[in-house]
């Protein structure tokens, strides 16, 4: 970091490393924003896959503690409900798994247009497929897992007896 700006990895301060004509000034501000916009969907996104399964086990220990007396109708509409939700975030989910491509790939240009070297986004774009393979696998694994539980909850609450 140099002056509270983002140094794209490499750079040699004072030292020109990008083409002829292009703006450093301009290259380092993409950077930095590429960089925030990646951190803030990877942080987004970690939160997110921690609490779907955390409020799906919040609402079926709520339902394990209610009423006896309650209406078996409610578990069918709970259960439905909490599906429709998590299939709504499991195709947001893919809408973010392309953005990150985009990120990586974008980062990956501005990195080699610096001589960066070996920077974050570089690094990433020759691992990605193992990298995406992981991450397609976490995400399914919850949001499938997810699904499943709330159609069970579906299922119990039709199979119960008003």
């Amino acid at each position: 970091m140099v002056s509270g700006k983002v140094q794209i990895p490499g750079e040699v301060v004072g030292e020109s490393n990008a083409s002829t004509g292009e703006d450093r000034e301009w290259l380092r501000m993409e950077y930095q924003e590429v960089c925030a916009n990646y951190a803030g969907l990877r942080d987004f996104r970690a939160k997110l896959l921690g609490l779907v399964p955390l409020v799906t086990s919040g609402v079926f220990l709520l339902l394990a503690k209610a009423d006896e007396n309650m209406d078996p109708r409610a578990y069918m509409v709970i259960g439905v409900y909490g599906f429709f939700i998590t299939v709504g975030l499991a195709i947001y989910e893919i809408g973010v798994r392309r953005q990150f491509r985009i990120l990586v790939a974008r980062g990956d240009e501005l990195e080699r247009r610096a001589k960066a070297g070996a920077g974050q986004f570089t690094v990433r774009q020759s691992t990605s497929r193992i990298n995406r393979r992981f991450t397609r696998a976490a995400s399914t694994l919850i949001y499938g897992a997810t699904m499943i539980t709330w159609v069970v909850l579906a299922a119990w609450g039709f199979a119960m007896k008003p």
